[in-house]
């Protein structure tokens, strides 16, 4: 709500600003009284109480809604006693109006932006950001929770707009007020809608798409289902947000630590040993072994379960035979 006061000069159509109402403390318009208005004009009945065709006499126009503004006390009394009507003033430096309003929802705003935003951009969806400092958009308490733009500026380079809103939408009542902020493009990433444990494998029933605002991606996201569908969580991953291809990896074949079978092809042999697996890998990944009785380390391509293929980089004796 604006505080700042104004003062109504006999012309209705107009406020004139007085620089001593401006500064009018608090406990002097406490001391007036506060005289809540719904209409566009302040009447005299909804001033003095009065009844009756008195009543309806418009003594000036209504402040924007939410707004206040403040009677010239002794022009109200000369239009009272114009129309008859009894009302002392006596003790009061003026009247203190104030226009009731209902607060436009954020998201009605925001819907009417993106709108006219697609309507800029085909082929993408972008979201609008108010960057207004303390947005607020009020409208006359009986009137309807409506808006449309005019006028909106999109600069395509900067990513930014500015529009002028027009709320309600529709009536000789309406407010006009220049929003400005920026426009993010929305786009399309596949994340887990199931908790998969750590070292599980990631089914297709497990992946979903959601929209996620651009600059709340972040590097390395997966942005394909391909990318996450046969993977296997380092962690326990958070469901419904993107994810990063770091947090993911080829499922686990052989483990750390764990037993394998060497294999060593030749035309016409084949040698096998058994070694311990130095990391974990999963499957066609490089993995390095130690021959379990010459404790020399080979490099093997993991085929299976317990099973890698050695990559012959020593003399073949190195691998003993079974």
């Amino acid at each position: 709500m604006n505080t700042a006061m104004k003062t109504l000069g006999k012309t209705f159509g107009a406020f004139v600003l007085s620089a001593s109402l401006l500064a009018t403390p608090a406990a002097a318009q406490t001391a007036a009284g506060v005289v809540v208005v719904d209409g566009p004009w302040v009447t005299l009945g909804e001033i003095t109480g009065t009844r009756g065709i008195a009543a309806a006499v418009r003594v000036a126009p209504s402040p924007a809604p939410g707004e206040r503004a403040m009677l010239n006390i002794a022009e109200v009394a000369a239009l009272a006693k114009e129309h008859g009507v009894t009302w002392d003033p006596r003790g009061l430096r003026g009247v203190t109006v104030e226009r009731s309003a209902a607060v436009v929802p954020r998201d009605v705003v925001l819907e009417a932006i993106n709108y006219e935003l697609a309507t800029r951009a085909p082929g993408r969806t972008l979201v609008a950001d108010i960057l207004n400092a303390n947005f607020t958009l009020q409208v006359a308490r009986t009137a309807p929770l409506t808006v449309r733009v005019e006028n909106l500026d999109y600069d395509a380079a900067r990513g930014t707009f500015a529009a002028t809103i027009v709320a309600p939408a529709t009536g000789a009542d309406a407010q006009r007020t220049v929003v400005r902020g920026r426009a993010v493009e929305m786009l399309q990433v596949p994340v887990l809608v199931n908790v998969v444990a750590a070292g599980g494998v990631i089914r297709q029933t497990d992946v979903a798409w959601i929209d996620v605002r651009a600059d709340r991606m972040g590097q390395g996201v997966a942005t394909q289902t391909d990318q996450l569908v046969g993977q296997s969580p380092r962690r326990v991953l958070r469901v419904n947000e993107p994810v990063r291809m770091s947090d993911v990896q080829t499922p686990i074949v052989v483990a750390k630590n764990s037993t394998v079978t060497m294999i060593v092809e030749r035309p016409g042999l084949q040698l096998t040993a058994a070694g311990r697996a130095l990391g974990n890998a999963g499957y066609g990944e490089i993995v390095q072994v130690m021959n379990a009785q010459t404790k020399t380390t080979v490099e093997g391509i993991v085929e299976g379960p317990g099973r890698v293929r050695v990559v012959a980089r020593r003399p073949v004796q190195d691998v003993a035979v079974r």
